[in-house]
């Protein structure tokens, strides 16, 4: 009975140095896989937001297309027809297309 319980004493959980590399590659695999890509992705939309500037063509977060026709630090006024201007914050721009459609 005294070697039973002997046996079932160890270090716990953690204890275990096959536990502890397991616990680690696991962590490692969540950060590169999960949470750099959306830091990254974050920090390029960031970016992209500092440096709009007037007559930029924009998409927003709702899938409108316009150009910029004024900009303040919170909010664009976008023209999305001819004399047809919306103000939306500045934060629901997800793309700018001027570089991409130069390109072509």
């Amino acid at each position: 009975m005294t070697g039973i319980l002997l046996q079932a004493q160890g270090g716990g959980f953690f204890g275990d140095p096959i536990n502890m590399v397991l616990i680690m590659a696991s962590l490692a695999v969540f950060y590169f896989f999960m949470l750099r890509p959306n830091q990254k992705k974050a920090k390029e939309a960031k970016e992209v937001l500092e440096n709009l500037k007037k007559g930029d063509k924009i998409v927003t977060n709702g899938g409108l297309h316009g150009k910029i026709s004024k900009l303040d630090e919170t909010t664009a006024d976008i023209e999305i027809a001819r004399n047809t201007v919306i103000t939306i914050e500045r934060n629901a721009i997800s793309t700018e297309l001027t570089a991409a459609l130069n390109k072509n």
